[in-house]
This record gives structure tokens, sequence and C-alpha cells, in this order.
């Protein structure tokens, strides 16, 4: 079973700003700083002409876990996060999302595009998460969901901040 979160958004900047921002440190170290209670951190942002990667670390609260999995969870499940932007056109930009979940055995995978849209550009993000944790797995994927969800909002609303330089 798995669980799939949707988020998309309409920003009043241009796809060429939300590249720009995409590809600027300071807006992953906001994101990172978006969930304090994951203790996400910044790790690392490789730009090239057509593409970037932008990676981020941190632990996942026991409280964002069903009672049920705290109990038998030793240890803060650490979170890698990976984004990968690729330019399609100069209207359009397609992401692939990884989110890996170590000590509940969870990932988060998906895709996103930036497409022109009259106002801006429109932003629309699909994840799946999955749990291999027989018996539980579907309370876990519904309590990641339960954060990412809010989360992935107020991220894409930092994109709308974007302005070109």
């Amino acid at each position: 079973m798995a669980t799939d979160v949707q988020e998309s958004r309409d920003l009043g900047v241009s796809v060429a700003d939300v590249l720009a921002t995409l590809r600027d440190r300071a807006h992953w170290e906001r994101r990172a700083a978006i969930a304090p209670e994951a203790s996400l951190r910044f790790e690392g942002l490789v730009v090239e002409p057509d593409a970037l990667e932008a990676r981020l670390v941190g632990d996942v609260p026991l409280s964002w876990l069903p009672s049920a999995v705290r109990k038998r969870v030793p240890a803060l499940p650490s979170i890698r996060r990976v984004e990968r932007w690729r330019v399609v056109a100069s209207d359009h930009l397609a992401g692939e999302l990884l989110f890996e979940i170590d000590g509940v055995s969870a990932t988060v995978d998906g895709s996103g595009t930036v497409r022109s849209v009259a106002s801006g550009s429109r932003i629309a993000v699909d994840l799946r998460i999955a749990v291999s944790v027989p018996l539980v797995g579907g309370l876990v994927e519904q309590a990641i969901a339960g954060q990412v969800g809010p989360s992935l909002a107020k991220e894409l609303a930092l994109l709308d901040e974007a302005r070109s330089v």
C-alpha cells in the first residue's frame, strides 16, 4: 500500500524566476527551516547549466509517528532528501524528488513540474509515500503524509517570492 500527496500552486513569477530561486543556496536553507522540529539541514547544491540537485538531511521527530511505532523505534529516524530539477524548455522545468526515512523503512518519491501560465507559472508536485513495515505501514504512511502535505504547501509558497536578479 502507498499513500499519495499532491500539491500545486500558481506562482506570480516566471519559470525563469523559479529556476533562479532553485539555484540559490539561501532558498534551500529557508526551506530547511520550514519544519524546525525535523532539524532539516542544507547539505549541498550542485548547479549545472540545465539542471540542479539539492540535498537536505535531518531527523524525523518521534511525535510525527503513530504511538504503536514510537515504542518500537530505537532512535530518531533520519531523513535524506534529494531534489533534482532540469530545464525541459524555457517555459518548463521537471523535477524528481526522493526522501528516504531510515528507522521506519519509508520512502517518499515523486515528480514535479513548473510550467508557464498567464499569471506567471504553476508548480505541481506528486509524491508517493511507501513504508515497508508489515501491519503498521499504512499508519506510518498516513502520519508522514500528515506532515509532508502541509510542509510541501509552505515550501511551494516560498517559490512565489522568487524574483529575477
